[in-house]
């Protein structure tokens, strides 16, 4: 049975005070039922999440206790799905605090931190997407860590660290540069995430590889993490991207182009402009 909830989107409304109290509870991690999924996922959660002591649920196991004021719930979640999943473009990494009467009585007010699946081109399910969960795990604990430091006073850096691509390679996947995907932007239809010459504006090293060669890479724990950057297009109402750290997970730095008007697909202007970010120049 499908385990993902389906939640309206809006503008997360969480107070100081709810997120003081969400750092002394308890995590309770929800199982979506995709074995697969479930597995990576909980490998994720135990080795870069730092934020909570956590505990493995069910569904079934939640509604038992969402109720509770000193727990808290990541979950899987999403505003489209159907028989087969829920779809990427859509689907989210969630924190929740407890404290409703019902877990049909969250959502995306209710969310604390999220970290998206963005990946449009490569597949369409989240279910799909474990082999890459860590990198969300590690973003959401890490956006969670920043809204600590944040309501203790202190100013810290969010995941912009763009430098780090003047020594590694940045990898881009295949499938984001032959594939048309679908996009949400009202008329555009199906387009490419990237137009053809758009990695001319790119002045670092780079490699093109097909998902397949790049999930074996993310499974090494040598020189192949190492080495590389994976870039995540994403297919929205505005042009952007996220660039993560392969070695450590972390998200380095997510890239937008500036504008009213900046439809995707990415351009090679906007990798000329990220190549100035990568160069501090911006």
């Amino acid at each position: 049975m499908l385990s993902f909830s389906i939640l309206a989107p809006a503008q997360a409304q969480v107070s100081k005070k709810q997120m003081v109290q969400l750092f002394k509870t308890t995590t309770y991690v929800e199982l979506t039922g995709y074995k697969e999924f479930d597995n990576y996922l909980k490998a994720a959660m135990k080795k870069y999440w730092t934020v909570t002591p956590f505990k493995i649920a069910s569904p079934d196991d939640l509604e038992t206790i969402v109720n509770r004021e000193d727990i808290s719930m990541v979950r899987v979640i999403g505003t489209v799905s159907n028989k087969t999943g829920l779809d990427n473009g859509y689907a989210m990494i969630a924190i929740f605090a407890g404290g409703k009467k019902k877990i049909s009585k969250y959502t995306l007010l209710d969310v604390a931190a999220r970290a998206n699946f963005d990946f449009r081109g490569m597949e369409k399910y989240s279910h799909e997407s474990g082999y890459r969960v860590d990198f969300l795990v590690k973003e959401l604990n890490d956006d969670m860590l920043f809204e600590k430091e944040k309501s203790a006073g202190k100013k810290i850096a969010r995941y912009s660290n763009p430098g780090l691509l003047q020594t590694k390679t940045l990898l881009i996947p295949q499938e984001s540069l032959d594939s048309k995907v679908t996009t949400p932007v009202l008329g555009l239809g199906k387009i490419k995430p990237f137009t053809d010459e758009a990695f001319e504006g790119y002045k670092y090293a780079y490699e093109i590889k097909p998902m397949s060669e790049i999930k074996k890479l993310l499974q090494e724990e040598g020189e192949g993490g190492q080495k590389y950057c994976l870039l995540v297009s994403h297919v929205d109402a505005i042009r952007s991207f996220d660039v993560y750290d392969l070695a450590t997970r972390q998200l380095i730095f997510h890239f937008y182009a500036t504008g009213a008007l900046s439809k995707p697909p990415i351009t090679k202007k906007d990798m000329e402009n990220f190549s100035a970010e990568i160069a501090g120049k911006k």
